[in-house]
């Protein structure tokens, strides 16, 4: 079982809501499952590779990824979901930290 904090790689006014991203969160770790978790939570699906999420999120929910999240995106063992936040309930990309 393993346990993981979720961050954004999004910055917004409020600290408190979106705090900073720690440096180490998207290097390898040795504790990380072998395969990434990659969720489109909106959808209950689950995918084996960041470029079907990533097509998936931008394709079947409109989300517009910003440099920095492809960036993460595309380093390996990366884990991330989809998940609706705010009181708009707008999908997001967001990432698992072990």
């Amino acid at each position: 079982m393993h346990s993981f904090r979720v961050y954004s790689a999004r910055r917004n006014s409020d600290p408190a809501t979106n705090p900073p991203t720690p440096a180490a969160l998207f290097h390898s770790n040795s504790s990380v499952p072998i395969k990434p978790i990659l969720m489109c939570f909106v959808c209950k699906l689950s995918f084996g590779l960041a470029k079907t999420l990533m097509s998936h999120a931008t394709g079947e929910h409109g989300v517009r990824l910003d440099d920095e999240e492809k960036r993460i995106l595309g380093q390996a063992n990366t884990s991330a979901i989809l998940q609706q936040v705010g009181k708009s309930k707008e999908p997001v990309i967001s990432f698992l930290e072990p």
